[in-house]
């Protein structure tokens, strides 16, 4: 078994290797090696490291060893976010935030009244014109809802907005040249601004899951 003490002394990194391998045993003593995916209800998910498939596990059939693991981390994250908060500065590290949705403590990340997570862009798509996805680094992800009267389209991996086909006073074949706006670029950098009640959770967006900010 990985002491309490060693699985956190790994340092923090964002995205699906946030959390290290380490042996998970039941009450009942089956124990396999794994890392800490997110929190599920009262499961949590599980990634095995031989052959990487998930394994939601209900966190009262785990050893008190390995539920007080996960406790450890819950605290480790919390405790740090609450640092954040008599530190001067508005930079929360990309990686705090991952981790603090993953491990179900979203409410005390978005406490953190008016501090920014700053991510780089990795790409981005248009779902219906209305709205965006912006892959970010650490496996995050920012749904984009288009400004009102204007519509979401991608020129050269950059997303811009442009008069929507409603809007009548330009010809719509002329719109991406006469008004378009430039609202994010690949590899540039996107800014959330944290608020208490803000819509950010563990979701599924196409075939990858993650914190999703909305």
């Amino acid at each position: 078994m990985v002491t309490l003490a060693l699985s956190l002394a790994v340092p923090l990194l964002a995205g699906p290797d946030s959390f290290p391998y380490v042996t998970w045993t039941n009450t009942a003593g089956h124990s396999f090696e794994a890392r800490f995916d997110h929190l599920d209800g009262d499961k949590l998910v599980l990634r095995a490291k031989k052959g990487g498939k998930r394994y939601p596990v209900k966190i009262d059939t785990l050893s008190a060893e390995s539920r007080s693991l996960f406790r450890a981390y819950q605290t480790e994250t919390t405790n740090k976010l609450k640092t954040l908060q008599t530190t001067p500065g508005d930079s929360v590290p990309v990686e705090l935030a991952y981790r603090a949705v993953a491990l179900g403590v979203t409410d005390k990340l978005t406490a953190l009244r008016h501090r920014k997570v700053q991510f780089t862009i990795d790409k981005i798509r248009v779902r219906d014109r209305l709205s965006a996805i912006l892959e970010l680094e650490g496996g995050c992800v920012r749904i984009l809802q288009a400004p009102k009267g204007r519509e979401f389209f991608l020129q050269t991996d950059d997303l811009y907005t442009r008069p929507s086909q409603k809007d009548n006073r330009i010809p719509y074949p002329k719109r991406t040249n006469a008004e378009a706006r430039l609202a994010h670029e690949r590899g540039g950098i996107c800014t959330v601004t944290l608020q208490p009640g803000m819509n950010v959770a563990w979701d599924r967006i196409g075939v990858n899951d993650g914190p999703v900010f909305r």
